[in-house]
């Protein structure tokens, strides 16, 4: 079944593209033809993945899971005179699981990732105009990363208007709207499953500034999301406001900081969270005369009072992606959704070695906690103490070539005082191939 409830601005978009390309090809004038370039693109992510107790932390559960999940991707780009580009990319991801065995194998959905056209004017001062299906990140991921995060790593983009402004030299600003629905109703489906992006229709409006000074990199931002009610989330109108910087010291030290404020009304009660993070790297040449870097660091989420007014639980906006862990995302779906990093306090280390051109190999260590602990009598987490427990992830990447790229990774979960009594350990891991042509 194909959904055609399409917006008139998406409508041009797809127009432009195809218009694009027709005088592309159907012109003989050399002129014409220097000024408009066609390119097009393929992706396929293959992976295994399996886990045992993830979401659970019940042996007895039997929620061992195993899959291939398999992603493919087309894309086109269309560039007129490096002044107007126009973007499309079709995904399919599917899953063919071997535990649990009742899982049936499922084509899913052929959905249209991306669907954007980009004005670029340059009139002393750059700027350009993005207007319809697109990806967005600012600083890494913190608060703006992933717009629909029910559905996996299969797609992260946003409906979304943007504006980027170079106001000076490496000083920039970017305005933003964005539309998020429950399920894609913007665009057509094949094969449709009505599968869930958000858990509310939502809409964003924010400001996000990028400025070098010096040899520090500072971003600032002002967001507002709102989100409508539905059977199993309150109204939500937050607020964010919030900073990045870095700053490289010459002792080879890069120090990295942010920090953000939420205020607002959820379901009728004021908002009052606070969430950041901050961490040192350094970069060293001491592993069999190889880069090394070794990262420690801090992160804070604030977690909610139920015997207060206010509301104090960190809202991750749009920053439900594996960004810490690939596997404890599971752990709090049950919690307070998948991804939902709220209400964690943590002090980690990572080290990351190249062991050899195009291969590296990260070690990350979290122990982590609850500001606040769970709600006496819900089943899950359980416990009545503030010790969420002890994560060890290992990572291996590997480049072979500019096409082929992969990882390895194993993650372990030692759940602490946080969940219920006898909660179980917890394995993950992941192999992936990756091809970009």
């Amino acid at each position: 079944m194909v959904k055609f409830r399409l917006n008139r601005l998406l409508l041009l978009n797809i127009a432009a593209i195809f218009l694009c390309g027709s005088f592309g090809y159907a012109s003989e004038s050399p002129n014409r033809q220097n000024s408009i370039k066609f390119k097009f693109g393929f992706s396929e992510r293959f992976r295994i993945e399996t886990w045992d107790n993830s979401t659970s932390l019940n042996n007895s559960a039997g929620s061992g899971t195993s899959y291939t999940r398999n992603r493919t991707s087309f894309s086109s780009l269309c560039l007129y005179k490096s002044a107007i580009e126009a973007n499309l990319k079709i995904t399919n991801e599917f899953r063919n699981y071997f535990v649990p065995e009742n899982r049936t194998f499922d084509l899913d959905e052929l959905f249209i990732d991306q669907l954007n056209l980009k004005i670029k004017v340059d009139s002393g001062m750059q700027a350009s105009l993005t207007i319809g299906r697109q990806n967005l990140m600012f600083g890494e991921g913190f608060i703006i990363m992933d717009g629909g995060p029910l559905d996996g790593s299969r797609s992260g983009h946003f409906d979304a208007i943007r504006i980027d402004l170079e106001v000076a030299r490496k000083k920039s600003l970017s305005c933003f709207y964005t539309n998020q629905q429950t399920e894609d109703r913007f665009l057509p489906v094949i094969n449709d499953k009505d599968l869930s992006l958000n858990e509310q229709p939502e809409q964003m409006i924010g400001a996000y500034s990028d400025n070098d000074i010096g040899k520090s990199n500072i971003q600032l931002y002002l967001i507002h999301k709102n989100s409508k009610n539905t059977s199993t989330r309150p109204t939500i109108k937050v607020n964010i406001a919030g900073s990045r910087i870095q700053y490289p010291l010459d002792s080879g030290i890069l120090l990295t900081g942010e920090t953000a404020v939420q205020f607002g009304e959820r379901n009728g009660n004021d908002i009052a969270a606070i969430g950041g993070y901050g961490y040192a790297s350094w970069q060293m040449q001491r592993w069999l005369n190889r880069p090394y870097v070794l990262t420690l660091g801090i992160l804070y989420l604030s977690g909610d009072d139920p015997n207060t007014s206010k509301y104090g639980g960190w809202d991750p906006l749009y920053g439900r992606y594996p960004k810490w862990s690939e596997s404890y995302i599971y752990t709090l779906s049950r919690e307070s959704g998948v991804a939902y990093w709220t209400n964690i306090f943590s002090i980690y280390a990572r080290t990351q070695f190249e062991i050899s051109q195009g291969a590296k190999l990260l070690f990350d260590y979290y122990r982590l906690t609850a500001p606040k602990a769970g709600i006496v009598g819900n089943s899950f987490p359980g416990g009545r103490g503030k010790n969420r427990g002890d994560l060890l992830t290992a990572r291996l990447t590997y480049k072979l070539t500019k096409t082929f790229s992969g990882h390895i990774v194993w993650e372990y979960f030692d759940p602490g005082s946080y969940y219920f009594p006898g909660a179980s350990h917890a394995n993950w891991m992941r192999i992936e191939f990756m091809a970009n042509l």
